[in-house]
């Protein structure tokens, strides 16, 4: 504080050596700070003036302010600041050095009032910003109190008490609980005085404290699908797949994969989207391999945590395999039988190990007539009825046995049986012969362009051929294999398949044109093939873009998971597993998770609207985000059972979620019908779900292409008999 005061000025003359003094000190008053310097300056004295101007408190000098007689020189010096607070007065006294003055005495005195505030900051740990993970607790310190300061600092955050510290000069810090929930804290803090030397006050600052979130993830074996499975046989050596899911995309760290307390490989997190979530070790011949992994934090963010589930891994000796299955079949305890039109056969496997588990899929002459469930079990049933009415004729047949878990070998009956269907009534001809059906001819680029006109029937993804005389079927159905193969029931028709092409990233979706003439079927980099009636507008390889994870700087964020037309056809838009959109054609773009701030989950489907102005997109921890004119009718929540489909109601005014379980929850106008909960597992998830023409029913169909029927919606047959080159991802029916 700089203290300016005004005077007379009395300038020497030759006829006077000794003149008189009169100055003064400063301003009349002043506050100052604790320990502040306190800035005394003279005025008066004539700028010839040589000489000390002591300035006094109580007597004694505080500072020295020597004068030479120059112009311009400072006319002020600094007493040093006071401790307490207080009112403190000021005097001066110039003492002349040459004779040319008097020496004299300050005309006035100061005085100058030490403030009882004191200011101070706080610190979280070391420094202003800090995040923690839940249930730690850092310390909170206040820095820059007196030494003398007596009394309590309260730090709160939102209006909250979050600890007290009793100030002296052994104890100014307290610890933040540990109780926080997870969030973003602004601390201050407020020093009250409890001996009177200082009045309260505030921080001069904030600290800013992070606490993360605590996550659960769950691990799972990808088999050469890379469908997850909890449970897998392998040969010796054989590299494996292991994969965790769950840990959010801010994860930073690693989760190490452990098989009874040796480490077998470790995924490093970077939190990114485009990650790997999957390692692959090497794993020597042996059995009873439980696997669990642990999650390690290296950001502070999260909890380190143990996979909330584990695996059981199988290892065949060195050189071994699956085993072999080897066995027969009968028909009504016979190689061969006959059977009016209209009833039914029983159909027996002989042979099979009581331990097996797998299906045992009984054809006729290319129709499923029934499967055998075998789930390990002794004396449990080892014969099927053929439930579907075949036509008068011939039937050969045949049986296969698949094991999805790969524990045994696949394999097929050793014989094959005859089966005649007679006339019921009069005599009818014998079933017509199947049908073949179409292909396209390979596309100039898969990923790309659109496929040509079908000619020839794919050799890897064949179509169910019509179904015998006297069936007739009047609804159908289509299912379509990660191979892009496509799977024809009931009346559906067939207009080609990607089955027989080499494809740069597996199809995740298939999506029929409005009059069902076509369908398109999309792939997880955004490649689009047109079948029938469905036009070609567009794709994300056509766009420049490498598909998701590849090292290309242009590329997709996340892959495709699926797709939906604009409400005339005319377009279709595409959904990413982060919630992005594409739109093309016709097609209305009306938001997206990125747009948004990020979804909960990845997407895995996306539903129009009735109006084609919006659309729902779902993701797999249950979260549905409705975009456009889109109603929002409910959602099923964090769940710990992936959604794997969705599929909405006939008038756009509810939807079907599908869990892996098999469990179906019903929104808004949809109707509760059920779901396969007790017929599907890890190993064979359900993963689409697809309505009638009426919506008065649905079908679920499971990885192996295993189909149930709910409500209305009648059983046309099923792929779980058929060895497949992919898993069973979607399907669509009418």
């Amino acid at each position: 504080m700089v203290f300016t005061a005004l005077g007379a000025i009395v300038a020497p003359t030759a006829s006077q050596a000794v003149q008189a003094t009169t100055f003064t000190i400063s301003s009349s008053s002043a506050t100052v700070a604790l320990n502040a310097g306190v800035t005394l300056s003279e005025s008066g004295l004539p700028p010839t003036a040589i000489g000390q101007v002591d300035f006094e408190l109580g007597g004694s000098a505080v500072c020295l302010l020597n004068l030479s007689g120059q112009p311009n020189e400072t006319t002020s010096c600094t007493a040093p600041g006071y401790a307490y607070p207080g009112t403190f007065s000021y005097n001066a006294v110039f003492a002349d050095s040459d004779g040319d003055f008097y020496a004299s005495s300050s005309s006035n005195s100061v005085t100058v009032t030490v403030s009882p505030q004191t200011t101070f900051s706080i610190l979280l740990n070391t420094t202003t910003s800090l995040t923690v993970a839940p249930g730690e607790t850092p310390t909170l310190s206040a820095i820059g109190l007196p030494s003398q300061a007596t009394g309590a600092v309260t730090f709160s955050a939102s209006g909250a008490t979050l600890c007290t510290a009793n100030v002296s000069p052994d104890d100014s810090v307290c610890q933040v609980p540990g109780s926080l929930a997870a969030g973003t804290y602004s601390i201050t803090a407020t020093f009250v005085d409890t001996d009177g030397r200082y009045s309260g006050s505030t921080s001069s600052n904030s600290a800013t404290l992070v606490v993360g979130t605590q996550t659960a993830f769950t691990i799972s074996i990808l088999n050469s699908s890379s469908v997850p499975t909890s449970t897998m046989w392998i040969t010796a050596n054989s590299p494996v797949t292991l994969s965790e899911s769950g840990l959010p995309s801010v994860a930073i760290g690693a989760v190490s994969f452990s098989a009874n307390g040796t480490l077998l490989c470790t995924v490093d997190l970077t939190a990114g989207f485009e990650e790997a979530t999957a390692c692959a070790p090497s794993i020597q011949a042996g059995t009873n391999y439980v696997i669990t992994a642990t999650f390690t934090d290296t950001n502070g963010v999260l909890l380190n945590s143990a996979s909330s589930n584990s695996v059981n891994l199988n290892v065949y000796p060195d050189g071994g395999g699956p085993p072999s299955t080897n066995f027969t079949i009968t028909v009504n305890n016979s190689s061969s039988a006959t059977i009016a039109a209209g009833s039914s056969a029983t159909l027996a496997e002989v042979g099979l190990p009581s331990i097996v588990t797998g299906t045992v899929t009984i054809t006729g002459s290319g129709y499923n007539v029934c499967t055998i469930t075998l789930t390990g079990q002794t004396n449990e049933p080892t014969t099927c009825s053929s439930s579907i009415s075949l036509g008068v004729g011939n039937y050969d047949i045949g049986a296969e046995f698949n094991d999805p878990s790969g524990s045994f070998a696949y394999s097929i009956a050793s014989n094959t049986l005859k089966l005649t269907v007679t006339p019921a009534g009069a005599p009818t001809s014998p079933p017509a012969s199947p049908t073949t059906s179409p292909s396209p001819a390979s596309p100039s680029s898969p990923t790309t362009t659109a496929a040509t006109s079908p000619t020839t029937p794919p050799a890897t993804s064949p179509s169910t051929p019509p179904p015998p005389v006297g069936q007739g079927a009047k609804e159908g159905y289509d299912l379509v294999g990660s191979d892009g193969g496509i799977f024809t029931f009931g009346s559906a028709l067939f207009y080609g398949s990607t089955g027989s092409l080499k494809l740069q990233r597996p199809v995740v979706g298939i999506t029929p044109t409005p009059d069902h003439g076509g369908y398109w079927l999309v792939a997880s980099d955004g490649g689009i093939f047109a079948f029938g009636d469905a036009g070609f507008y567009g794709s994300i390889p056509g766009l420049g873009l490498a598909p998701a994870g590849s090292s290309d700087p242009k590329r997709l964020n996340a892959p495709i998971v699926g797709m939906v037309p604009s409400a005339d056809g005319g377009g279709y838009f595409m959904v990413a597993a982060d919630g992005g959109v594409f739109a093309f054609g016709d097609a209305k773009f009306e938001g997206s998770c990125p747009s948004i701030g990020g979804c909960a989950g990845a997407a895995v489907a996306v539903m129009p609207d009735a109006t084609g102005d919006g659309y729902w997109l779902v993701t797999s921890t249950g979260g549905v985000y409705a975009f456009g004119d889109a109603a929002s009718y409910g959602a099923p929540g964090p769940q710990s059972v992936p959604v794997t489909s969705a599929v909405r109601t006939i008038d756009g005014a509810g939807y079907w979620i599908l869990f892996a379980n098999g469990v179906v929850d019903a929104y808004g106008d949809a109707t509760d019908l059920g779901g396969p909960t007790s017929s599907v597992d890890a190993s064979d998830p359900a993963t689409t779900i697809f309505t009638t023409a009426d919506g008065g029913g649905y079908w679920v169909a499971s990885a192996d292409g295993s189909v149930f029927t709910y409500g209305d919606a009648p059983y046309e047959g099923g792929a779980s008999g058929m060895h497949l080159n992919g898993p069973i991802i979607a399907g669509t029916g009418w």
